[in-house]
């Protein structure tokens, strides 16, 4: 009985649950893709956070040269990295 519960979790009754059964998530997702997707998103992650903190380290004048006033840089830097 508990074999049959068991086996009853796995069972998924959308209806595209034969399709996805056959082929599996591998015909549209493979690892590497994902891996890949990954990377991309902790590259941003990082560029976001360094050019954040090279904003913070501009002098004055070259912030007003940006065209960039004191309360938009502290705007963006209370931003959080995942942020754009």
């Amino acid at each position: 009985m508990s074999e049959q519960v068991n086996q009853n979790l796995f069972l998924d009754n959308t209806p595209n649950a034969s399709a996805v059964g056959k082929a599996g998530l591998a015909g549209k997702f493979s690892l590497r893709m994902i891996w890949h997707r990954l990377e991309m998103v902790i590259h941003h992650w990082h560029r976001n956070h360094a050019t954040r903190r090279h904003l913070c380290s501009l002098p004055g004048y070259l912030l007003r040269d940006i065209g960039m006033t004191c309360e938009e840089l502290q705007a963006e830097l209370k931003k959080p990295f995942w942020r754009d």
